[in-house]
C-alpha cells in the first residue's frame, strides 16, 4: 500500500489510503477476501487500475496473457527481493 500511496496525490494518500492502511494493520487481509474465480472481472479491473496508477501497465486487461503473466512475475520478484534485502535475508523468492 505504501508503494501506491507514494504515487497518489497527497490529499488522497492522506485520507483514503491512510484509512485503508490503518484497517489493514488492524484487521489484516483476511477481512478482504475475494474469490477471484467468481469476481475475475472486478479483480482484473482493480488490478488494471493499480498497475496504471503505478505506471507499470497502461491497459493490463488488454495485454496478451503471456505479457500479463511476465509483468506480474517480474513485479512479484522485485517486491520479494526488495523485502528480503530490507530484512537482510539473502534467500530466494
Amino acid at each position: 500500500m505504501s508503494i501506491i500511496a507514494k504515487r497518489l496525490p497527497a490529499s488522497i494518500a492522506q485520507d483514503e489510503i491512510q484509512t485503508l492502511m490503518h484497517q489493514l494493520n488492524t484487521f489484516g487481509l483476511h477481512v478482504m477476501r475475494l474469490d477471484i474465480r467468481e469476481e475475475s472481472a472486478r479483480f482484473n479491473s482493480a488490478l488494471s487500475e493499480i498497475l496504471r496508477a503505478l505506471d507499470l501497465a497502461s491497459d493490463f486487461a488488454a495485454m496478451p496473457e503471456d505479457e500479463r503473466a511476465a509483468l506480474l512475475t517480474d513485479f512479484y520478484l522485485l517486491h520479494c527481493l526488495a523485502f528480503r534485502t530490507s530484512r537482510g535475508d539473502s534467500g530466494h523468492c
